[in-house]
């Protein structure tokens, strides 16, 4: 027979469960990295493969850092010249 202590224990937490709501994944699935990019699946896979994008291998999982995939959007950023794309929709128009 259960006792009363035993019903009214809260269920377990799940993994997922215990994130709070105000933190960041640590590491993204191929597909989120590939969704946060723009890029599909294969070619996040490709960069991996290149050495252009680090992963990690955690049982048969493949994962990508945040922060690797937030750098590759600052390196593509950093050869950004806004007067450039500027002068070109003026030559353009």
């Amino acid at each position: 027979m259960a006792t009363a202590e035993a019903m009214t224990r809260e269920p377990p937490v799940l993994p997922s469960e215990l994130r709070r709501p105000d933190e960041v994944a640590l590491f993204f699935s191929v597909a989120t990295a590939a969704q946060t990019l723009g890029v599909s699946d294969d070619t996040v896979y490709e960069l991996v493969r290149r050495g252009e994008l680090p992963s990690l291998r955690i049982g048969r999982r493949r994962v990508i850092p945040r922060r690797a995939v937030e750098l590759v959007v600052e390196h593509l950023l950093a050869d950004f010249d806004p007067g450039l794309l500027a002068d070109r929709l003026s030559a353009e128009a």
